[in-house]
Parts: structure tokens; C-alpha cells; sequence
């Protein structure tokens, strides 16, 4: 169940930073968010746009803020998840003004001279919300469901505020005649004729700002590389980007499984594309036969001096090229690849030690970061009793001689909640990447 306290506690903290650090802003909608017992919920924020250098660097530092990349458009340069103690959210920061594709209508600097101050936060004032709510979601937006959503609280703003100013900044916007024509049918609360004034709307407003056009134009371009990832080609086109390469390896029944959901899971929820693949060095030779098939057993089968073939070292390797091929090729297109044990099994698990442990370290690609679970070998041993207590921990041995090695991240699964806190932050790191 979620904590409120904890949820207000960190926006709170956040929005008090905005003001410390003299960033101007005001929550356009949703506001209702940072005080109710919803655990998800999302948030349009309008900053002043020469904050936004400083906005980045305070997304940057905290560690509970993911910074999705994708640009939307023009006016929508960041959107953030924050993944709170028992809440989620999306922050979607705009600059500019609030408008059509790119194009402000209702104009920055309208609308931030226009806020005001509740609890620990800054809101739009009444008439500034108005327009938004009619800009924004009765003119903008084809869906009738924001009409529903927001109607009631739009008709009480609407009676108790002065219609003579609102026509005055309709007229800015539009022109007279249209302005009294949008106030009339306010007045009779008809939605449908308003909505069919949608085309006339926009092309009256481009009419009296034409360079509008190329701002329009240039956004959705950038909405129609987003939709077709076409920022996946940057990745192939630049030899030093590549996405991503994060693997979990262990002694079976360590929690590897569940650990790799979970971060699949935040990235998932982030709309970060990836991807999960079975990585093990023992996946795919079925030529040669052995009496203990069980993963584990391998490191106890094969402990003894001169029981490795060079053969047998080579064929595991080279039998690993085509999955190395794919996972480069996935990176290469942006994926953020996570999997599930790697070919490094052949040092931990297998043995190999001397000169040919140097051989498979550079043979595969170097993953951004290792995560080794373990746990305590009796506690694993619990939960699977098909597993040999003294090969878990031949195995675990097997891992700790070689963290330094193969740079692993040791991640204790004793008590899931923690060991998931650990994995989200090195996770939290890893995602600056992408």
C-alpha cells in the first residue's frame, strides 16, 4: 500500500528545489496528484525556457527522476518518470507556452505572469487556466474524453470569471468576432460546435502567425521520427554509440530471474526499448555428453586439471558469434539488451583458467555493468533441493575469485526488496546511457 506522506514528501522536495534554484514554472494540470492516494498519475508542467539547462542538471541528481529522451516536440523538450517509494509518475515539462503541435499559442510569458501560489507549489490562476484548458484540451485534442474529464471544473471557473478579459485575450489569440462567438457557446455549454470550430481555430491563429508554419512542420517531424524510431539509424551511424549491454549471472536459485524481471519492468515503464536473451555459455553445444547435466554441477564436473580441451574452450566460443552478433546489432539499433547469464559462465562455471581466461574475457563484448546475485548457499539450497549444497558453493567460490576479473557488481539477494533498491540504482546510472 502506498504512503502518501512519502509521495508528498518528495514532490514537495522537488518543487521547493524548482523555486530555490529560480526556476519558473506552474503545473498546468494534474495537480490533484500531489495530494491524493493515487499511486500513478501524470503532470504537465510549464518552466520558463531559460531554466531548462538548470532543470536537466537537477533530473540529473536525483535519483528517483528518469529522464526519458525522447523529445516530443518544440514545446515538449523533456518528459521524466519519477519512481518514488510506493508512487509513480510522469513529468511532462513544455516551454514556449501551451499551442497546437510546436506552435505556442498561449504564450510563456502570458502564462507564467499569471500563477499563483498553493501550499508548497505554483498553479495557474483562473482565467490563465481557462485558456489553457480550452487551448490545450477542447480545441487541440480530438478525443471527447478530455471534454468529460475536465468539463465540470471548466464551467465553474467559466462563471465566476470576468467574460470581458477572457474576450480580451481570446481576441489576441483569434480575432474579436471569434472571440464572442467562443464565449457565446460557452455560455450555452455546447461542446460539439465548439469542437467543429477546430480547423477555423487554427488556421485564424496561423494567419496572424505564419512563421507558426515551420514550427508545426518541423514538430511533427520530430513526432514522425519518434514513431518510426528512426533515431535507432543514429546508433548504426556513430561507431562509438551503442545502447546498453547489462547481464545477471549467479549460481542457480540465486534470484537472477527474478531480479532480471524487475529491471525489465523500470526500463519497460521508462519506454525504454529492450530486450531480454539467453546468454549462457552452455545454451547451445549439445554435441558433447556429459553424466551431471544440471548448470551448476558443471564447475564440480569439471574441477580437475586437464578436463578442459582447448577444443572445447574454442567451440564454446566460436558457438557464441551469432548470439555476439545479435546482441551487438540490438545495441546498434538503441535496444538497451539485458541477459540472462553470459558467456563469462565459461570462467565461473566452467573453469578456464591461464592464458585461455584472458582469451574468452576479450573475446565477447564488455557489458556496461555485471550484476553477480548471490545469496547464502543453505538459503538457495531451501528453495531448490534438487541442487547440491557444496557445488552452490564451488560455484559462489568460483564467482568471488573473479569479481575484480570481470568487474561484477555483487548484488546479496538475502531480502528481495533490497537487493531490487540496489539493481534500480545501478540501473538508475546505466539509463544516462541511452
Amino acid at each position: 500500500m502506498m504512503d502518501t506522506k512519502l509521495k508528498e514528501e518528495f514532490l514537495k522536495g522537488f518543487f521547493l528545489n524548482l523555486d530555490e534554484k529560480k526556476i519558473k514554472y506552474s503545473i498546468l494540470r494534474n495537480k490533484d496528484f500531489l495530494l491524493n492516494k493515487e499511486s500513478f498519475g501524470e503532470m504537465d508542467i510549464l518552466i520558463k525556457g531559460n531554466g531548462l539547462k538548470k532543470l536537466k542538471k537537477i533530473i540529473k541528481e536525483d535519483f528517483f527522476c528518469h529522464r526519458i529522451k525522447t523529445t516530443i516536440d518544440l514545446t515538449h523538450p523533456l518528459l521524466v518518470l519519477v519512481k518514488g517509494e510506493g508512487f509513480i509518475c510522469f513529468l511532462d515539462f513544455q516551454i514556449g507556452g501551451i499551442g497546437y503541435c510546436g506552435a505556442p499559442i498561449l504564450k510563456e510569458s502570458f502564462l507564467l505572469k499569471n500563477i499563483k501560489k498553493e501550499g508548497f507549489y505554483y498553479i495557474l490562476n483562473d482565467s490563465a487556466y481557462l485558456l489553457m484548458l480550452f487551448i490545450h484540451n477542447f480545441i487541440f485534442k480530438r478525443e471527447k474524453t478530455y471534454f468529460d474529464k475536465y468539463k465540470e471544473e471548466f464551467y465553474e471557473i467559466f462563471e465566476r470569471t470576468d467574460k470581458e478579459e477572457l474576450v480580451k485575450e481570446l481576441t489576441k489569440i483569434f480575432n474579436h468576432k471569434i472571440s464572442m462567438e467562443i464565449i457565446d457557446l460557452f455560455s450555452k455549454k455546447k461542446f460539439s460546435e465548439i469542437n467543429d470550430m477546430k480547423r477555423k481555430l487554427i488556421l485564424t491563429h496561423l494567419l496572424k502567425n505564419p512563421f507558426h508554419t515551420f514550427r508545426i512542420i518541423y514538430s511533427k517531424g520530430i513526432r514522425f521520427l519518434n514513431y518510426f524510431n528512426i533515431s535507432g539509424v543514429f546508433y548504426f551511424l556513430n561507431v562509438f554509440k551503442y545502447a546498453p549491454l547489462v547481464s545477471f549471472v549467479g549460481t542457480d536459485g540465486s534470484g537472477k530471474s527474478t531480479l532480471l524481471k524487475k529491471a525489465k519492468e523500470e526500463l519497460d515503464l521508462m519506454g525504454i526499448d529492450n530486450k531480454i536473451i539467453s546468454a549462457s555459455a552452455f545454451s547451445s553445444i549439445k554435441l558433447i555428453k556429459r553424466k551431471t547435466r544440471e548448470y551448476s554441477k558443471k564447475v564440480g564436473s569439471l574441477e580437475k586439471k586437464g578436463s578442459k580441451s582447448i577444443i572445447e574452450i574454442l567451440a564454446r566460443i566460436l558457438l557464441q558469434i551469432p548470439k555476439q552478433l545479435k546482441i551487438l546489432y540490438l545495441r546498434k539499433k538503441g535496444v538497451f539488451v539485458i541477459t540472462d547469464r553470459y558467456p563469462y559462465d565459461l570462467i565461473t562455471l566452467f573453469g578456464v583458467k591461464g592464458f585461455w581466461k584472458r582469451v574468452v574475457k576479450v573475446s565477447f563484448q564488455k557489458p556496461t555493468k555485471i550484476f553477480y546475485i548471490y545469496a547464502n548457499p543453505e538459503l538457495i539450497h531451501s528453495r531448490n533441493k534438487e541442487l547440491n549444497l557444496e557445488l552452490i558453493k564451488k560455484v559462489q567460490n568460483s564467482f568471488e575469485e573473479n569479481i575484480d576479473f570481470l568487474s561484477l557488481k555483487p548484488i546479496k539477494n538475502e531480502i528481495l526488496s533490497e537487493a531490487v533498491k540496489e539493481v534500480s540504482f545501478e540501473n538508475w546510472k546505466i539509463n544516462q546511457l541511452v
